[in-house]
């Protein structure tokens, strides 16, 4: 090791700040950021877990950490854990740009890669990026120098693969580190108890809330007005609440109602011009429910008699597409629904009519972020509700029972995490029928079909 190099390593390595100035003096932390490192500025400080809303920098903080634990610190491993491999995605990202505006970092550094897997220095020096998906992965990652083990997007890893984990971070002597962040989520798992019960483990704990943050204060005041502070996704991604997201629904029922009588397509003069109809079918215990809309409004709904499909449903699916000049047609394929998709499109073959197949259970674009397509079509239309793009029906004419009926319906839709860290929506029972035709119907729409990468946008995400 050279001269230079070693006279870096020892006026850094207890100091991130002053390695930030060194190094990277064009970038300004803020001041969540900056309570962060200065806690690292400590060396008793060992294990610190940090809790913060969306759009306050986690990656980038994490990213500039490591760096610097990895580069200030010879024969040192760094471990960057995520719960999937988005999360990771987005951190290379960030060592990416870091090492190509760190030019005096790179002279320093002439063998220093960064690849998918993790950084390289030399023999034993290094830094690896792994996802858990099971706890025995996570162990035999040793060095002779000090070990920096950091979690992003702690509340997507499971308690056992955090045991494994501190197998790593051995000896406080020798400057091994811990470092957990992320954004709320249910009041469960090890990431939560840090602040409820086991607060004695971490050296440093911080809470980052939106309302207090100087960029994320407009933000949270404009969602505040939008659906209230009690919301339970404003309290969890923006003030940093653990809370039990299945308690609430995605549809609370102000925002629906504000939707009532709204004429979006007045916004948009070419919106009219799709016709869609989503059809739910039933036999006897659910009803066979059609909703109709016209551009960004929904015009009606229409609840068909129970009897033959062949013989009578369809053919009353088929006068109603006629009647209000259908053009694209959702039918839910689930069970029965198959059948009923085939023969339908047999009948309407040749007319200038799409049908397609809606299929709740679908894989999601984005799996990582959403347990089905349906679920993400669901955060789609919440986000719609909130911006006024979605309109319903009068109260005054003849749709007001069926208007109170999906307002009863969509209230009833849950949003729950699972287990690797999406979310899924689940709804409520019995059956939600004209909630279910409602969602086909505004599944055949593109900016809802392409819901892949949707999802709860608060902050610009």
């Amino acid at each position: 090791m050279s001269d230079k190099r070693r006279e870096l390593l020892e006026s850094c390595r207890l100091s991130p700040l002053l390695w930030m100035s060194t190094f990277y003096p064009g970038i300004t932390l803020r001041p969540t950021q900056l309570e962060v490192f200065k806690a690292f500025e400590d060396p008793t400080v060992r294990k610190v877990a940090t809790v913060e809303p969306r759009g306050n920098g986690k990656t980038l903080e994490s990213a500039l950490l490591e760096l610097w634990h990895l580069t200030s610190n010879a024969d040192s491993l760094v471990y960057s854990v995520a719960g999937f491999r988005r999360q990771l995605e987005s951190l290379v990202q960030e060592f990416r740009v870091l090492w190509s505006t760190g030019s005096r970092l790179r002279s320093l550094f002439p063998t220093l890669t960064i690849t998918n897997e993790g950084i390289s220095i030399a023999p034993g020096w290094r830094a690896v990026f792994a996802t858990a998906t099971q706890p025995e992965n996570l162990e035999g990652a040793h060095s002779r120098g000090p070990s920096w083990v950091g979690i992003d997007e702690s509340k997507s890893l499971p308690d056992a693969h955090l045991q494994s984990l501190l197998g790593i971070i051995t000896s406080p002597e020798r400057g091994d580190r811990l470092f957990a962040t992320g954004t709320a989520g249910d009041p469960r798992g090890w990431f939560y108890q840090a602040w409820h019960g086991e607060r004695h483990f971490w050296d440093r704990t911080f809470i980052f809330r939106a309302s207090d943050i100087p960029h994320l204060k407009a933000a949270y005041r404009e969602q505040v007005a939008r659906v209230g502070a009690e919301d339970p996704i404003v309290r969890q991604q923006l003030q940093s609440e653990f809370v039990q997201l299945r308690e609430y629904g995605v549809f609370e029922p102000v925002l629906l109602e504000r939707a009532i009588g709204l004429d979006v397509n007045a916004l948009d003069e070419y919106a009219p011009r799709f016709r869609r109809v989503g059809w739910d079918p039933a036999r006897t215990t659910d009803s066979s429910v059609l909703c109709t809309m016209v551009g960004a409004n929904v015009l009606r709904w229409d609840t068909l008699i129970a009897g033959d499909f062949m013989e009578e449903q369809i053919p009353s699916v088929v006068s109603h597409i006629h009647k209000f000049r259908i053009n694209q047609v959702g039918v839910d394929t689930t069970g029965i629904g198959r059948g009923v998709f085939e023969r339908l499109r047999q009948v309407l073959d040749g007319e200038d009519v799409f049908v397609k197949a809606f299929v709740s259970g679908a894989r999601a674009l984005d799996p990582e972020r959403h347990a089905n397509q349906k679920t993400a079509m669901v955060i789609s239309i919440r986000n719609l509700l909130l911006d006024g793009r979605l309109g319903l029906p009068s109260m005054t004419g003849d749709q007001a029972a069926n208007v109170e009926r999906f307002i009863e319906e969509a209230a009833g839709v849950r949003l729950v995490e699972v287990g690797n860290g999406s979310v899924r929506s689940v709804d409520p029972q019995p059956s939600p029928d004209f909630f279910d035709a409602f969602l086909i119907a505004a599944s055949l729409r593109d900016d809802v079909r392409r819901a892949g990468a949707a999802m709860i946008r608060l902050v610009g995400t």
